[in-house]
């Protein structure tokens, strides 16, 4: 697939306004990710991509098609990962703008960021980041930190039909 992309490179959440042109045959997020590589020497694991709303994660099975749109003014963001470190993060719970902070290291997973003191249990709390679509368990949450002080939104997944059975309600 011919893939022409206006991309703006980042470091971490400083866009120094280098646009640069993506141009090329790609079919994957992976050969996007090489193509980026080659010509801009950012290391493939040291890559987020956002574009559209959503972070493209690195795999050679997600094709390029089912993500990239025909409109010209939607530009791919190149951000760098953050260094192993631990960051502050501001939790959001649903969506009440309030929140509170906590921290969080850069090279811990999604789980490791829902936590009972939340009032959930952990596999009914739902977290999202830059991104619409809910981040995994097994998820290292450096995938999507592209802020100093990320913003992570926590939702409450209500209990289906069997859960309120066990609960006797």
């Amino acid at each position: 697939m011919k893939v022409k992309l206006k991309a703006d490179l980042m470091y971490r959440s400083i866009n120094y306004g280098d646009q640069v042109l993506i141009e090329g045959e790609m079919t994957t997020v992976g050969d996007l990710k090489l193509y980026i590589e080659k010509h801009y020497d950012i290391p493939i694991l040291n890559q987020i991509l956002y574009y559209n709303g959503q972070v493209l994660a690195y795999n050679h099975v997600r094709h390029l098609s089912d993500v990239l749109v025909s409109n010209p003014n939607v530009v791919l963001s190149i951000y760098t990962k953050r260094p192993p470190e631990l960051v502050r993060v501001h939790v959001v719970i649903n969506e009440v703008a309030d929140g509170f902070y906590l921290n969080a290291h850069t090279t811990g997973t999604v789980l490791d960021l829902k936590d009972e003191k939340f009032g959930l249990s952990p596999h009914r709390q739902k977290i999202t980041m830059i991104a619409k679509d809910p981040l995994h368990d097994w998820e290292v949450v450096d995938n999507y930190m592209i802020q100093d002080c990320p913003t992570i939104y926590l939702e409450k997944i209500p209990m289906d039909q069997e859960q309120l059975m066990h609960q006797g309600k």
